[in-house]
């Protein structure tokens, strides 16, 4: 994978306002993870990502559900920096590290039914971009319309993030890194 590919934003030049709504849920040392001063190269877009990701993050999937989702998705498509960070995040949802683990398998072997459905939907996104009528009915079994839109929107977005962050080059920040020795 390339590295840094464009420069950052240096952490002075990040707006105070965007600075501090972004150390209150930063996981790197350094106040401001490495995304955000990558994509604060385009402000504007940045500003619009902000919003769609953080309603994504706060949406009506659980906590649980939406971290199996992104976890898949980063491990199929490769991406190191968003995996590191979502593993900490699934972490405190009371995932465990087995679960996670198991997330790099192929296939859905020991998940239950609707996790299994999760699982499932985002492979059959990221090879086919659309959720089969089995798994559908799977799913709709057990989550609601809201949950069902928020879904594929949820696997998308983390997928073009994938792009971007392998694309730009972005590295994983060391006190991350460390917390995976």
């Amino acid at each position: 994978m390339p590295t840094n590919r464009i420069e950052p934003l240096a952490v002075t030049e990040v707006p105070v306002e965007v600075a501090e709504s972004l150390r209150s849920y930063s996981q790197s040392d350094q106040g401001i993870d490495n995304i955000y001063l990558y994509l604060l190269r385009h402000p504007r877009l940045f500003h619009r990502w902000s919003q769609y990701g953080g309603t994504l993050l706060s949406g009506s999937l659980s906590p649980r559900e939406r971290e199996l989702a992104i976890l898949r998705v980063q491990h199929r498509s490769g991406d190191q920096y968003d995996w590191h960070h979502h593993v900490l995040v699934a972490r405190s949802t009371g995932m465990s590290d087995v679960e996670i683990v198991q997330l790099q398998a192929e296939g859905t072997q020991g998940w239950i039914p609707a996790e299994a459905a999760i699982v499932r939907a985002v492979d059959e996104l990221i090879d086919g971009h659309v959720i089969t009528e089995t798994t559908w009915a799977e799913l709709a079994a057990t989550h609601t319309v809201e949950q069902l839109v928020e879904l594929p929107l949820l696997v998308g977005q983390y997928l073009s993030l994938s792009f971007a962050m392998r694309s730009l080059g972005v590295p994983l920040e060391s006190s991350i890194k460390a917390k995976f020795r």
